[in-house]
């Protein structure tokens, strides 16, 4: 990892606010979470399509004229946005671009992956609402039952693990892993050694991030590229944030002002991060 992203969430997070360790964790399902966006693009006269991906961006004269969907579809507009992750974009581009910075510099990045370790106990064993865990192959444990807001007459409880940069999950058989992560749990948390395991999934996303490598800042896109009209967004872009949601977030602010620039409308959208405070004060002053 790139030491200046490891020092910046190090500062950000616990030395400059002191509200920047504040953690924020979603009370329902992610797909719930995003489904609730589509309302409100829908009223203002857009269209969601979902389970239909882009098989080709259309190029012509130097501008996107459109993009041809897995389907055979053809959707047409005035500005495109590529949300898909830098490996995917590729793919989509004409052969000719590929090869044409920024996106000949997209090859230079990384993956990294995260995986998933779903647990489902006879008993409750974690009151708590999360846990961060060091020095253990575990990272975060999410007590779902109480996120969703369960806890209901029926005894159990749900527990979601996560570890990023997995790479040693990659080829172990899934029993490894949950053997492992239980072995683990039972450290930090005492009550799961005397719980019964009634049910586990682990889910490997082997690609789920960039990894902010040394250097990586060189081959990062800004949201505007050498093609007018094709901006892109995504955690991997140009947005001081390493491979986290809030670079996500951020990246899509940053592809909605380009966009408002072009059209002679500048605004500012990028939330402000948090200011620094007490003592921290004086050290981004020096």
């Amino acid at each position: 990892m790139d030491a200046a992203y490891g020092i910046a969430v190090f500062w950000k997070g616990f030395l400059s606010n002191r509200n920047g360790f504040v953690v924020g964790i979603p009370s329902v399902p992610l797909t719930e979470l995003y489904g609730s966006v589509r309302e409100p693009i829908e009223r203002n006269h857009g269209q969601v399509r979902t389970r239909c991906g882009v098989a080709e961006v259309q190029i012509c004269a130097g501008r996107v004229i459109g993009v041809r969907l897995d389907d055979g579809t053809a959707v047409d507009a005035d500005y495109y946005v590529s949300a898909v992750t830098f490996d995917r974009l590729l793919k989509i581009l004409p052969e000719d671009l590929r090869d044409q910075k920024p996106f000949s510099n997209l090859r230079r990045l990384r993956v990294s992956p995260i995986t998933g370790i779903h647990l489902w106990f006879d008993r409750t064993v974690m009151p708590e609402p999360f846990l961060t865990s060091l020095d253990q192959t575990i990272q975060w444990v999410f007590n779902k039952t109480s996120l969703y807001g369960g806890g209901g007459p029926q005894p159990g409880q749900y527990l979601q693990i996560v570890v990023s940069a997995s790479y040693g999950f990659s080829q172990r058989p899934q029993e490894e892993i949950v053997d492992l992560c239980r072995k683990e749990l039972a450290q930090l948390i005492p009550a799961v050694g005397e719980a019964k395991l009634i049910r586990s999934v682990v889910i490997r996303e082997n690609a789920a991030t960039f990894s902010p490598q040394p250097g990586c800042d060189e081959w990062r896109p800004h949201q505007q590229t050498a093609v007018p009209n094709l901006l892109v967004a995504g955690d991997w872009t140009q947005t001081g944030w390493p491979a986290t949601m809030e670079s996500a977030v951020r990246s899509g602010y940053q592809a909605a002002e380009a966009i408002l620039g072009l059209e002679g409308r500048p605004t500012r959208l990028v939330q402000p991060e948090l200011p620094a405070t007490g003592l921290a004060r004086w050290f981004t002053r020096a």
